[in-house]
């Protein structure tokens, strides 16, 4: 985020949205130095954000931290403007050694949910509306893979589709 706050500048806005406190607390540590930067705690479920709000979204080793994940990403898909990017960066079940991970995590770790292959992501974004730009796998060590999507918001028929459906509040 330090590098998004550093390229955004001062005439630009940052946002960092967590549930945890713990997370924000480190986040405030290496941002303090950034006035472009807010941090909040929220759900990624409800964004008490406006429709078309963000010009762009960066989520990093979330996504299977969800019960349902199709609501966290037609959120991301509301608040993104028309033309806006997001890049999704996480563990990926596409590598052998994660699918172990995968079992011991749902085991030690309760808040992890489930983990996703690169084809499983990448078609749930499709489902919420999202335009892929570039998907990847890459090796982050010998025994370590994780996976990169881009994608891009073209239009507002899957935003249409989604209010259909959204449970949460003032937002639609």
């Amino acid at each position: 985020m330090v590098s998004i706050a550093k390229t955004i500048g001062e005439n630009g806005q940052v946002a960092g949205i967590d549930i945890s406190e713990a997370m924000l607390g480190i986040a405030r540590k290496k941002l303090f130095k950034h006035n472009n930067v807010i941090l909040k705690k929220w759900d990624l479920e409800n964004i008490p954000y406006s429709d078309n709000y963000f010009d762009a979204v960066v989520s990093v080793n979330v996504m299977h931290y969800f019960h349902n994940l199709m609501d966290v990403l037609k959120e991301f898909y509301r608040i993104l403007k028309p033309g806006g990017r997001m890049v999704l960066l996480g563990f990926c079940t596409d590598f052998l050694f994660f699918q172990a991970m995968e079992k011991m995590w749902r085991i030690l770790v309760p808040s992890h949910v489930r983990a996703y292959s690169l084809d499983e992501l990448s078609q749930k974004l499709k489902e919420a509306g999202f335009k892929i730009v570039e998907n990847k796998r890459f090796k982050a060590s010998w025994f370590w893979g994780s996976m990169a999507v881009k994608v891009k918001k073209d239009s507002q028929q899957g935003y249409r589709n989604f209010q259909s459906i959204h449970k949460g509040g003032a937002n639609v």
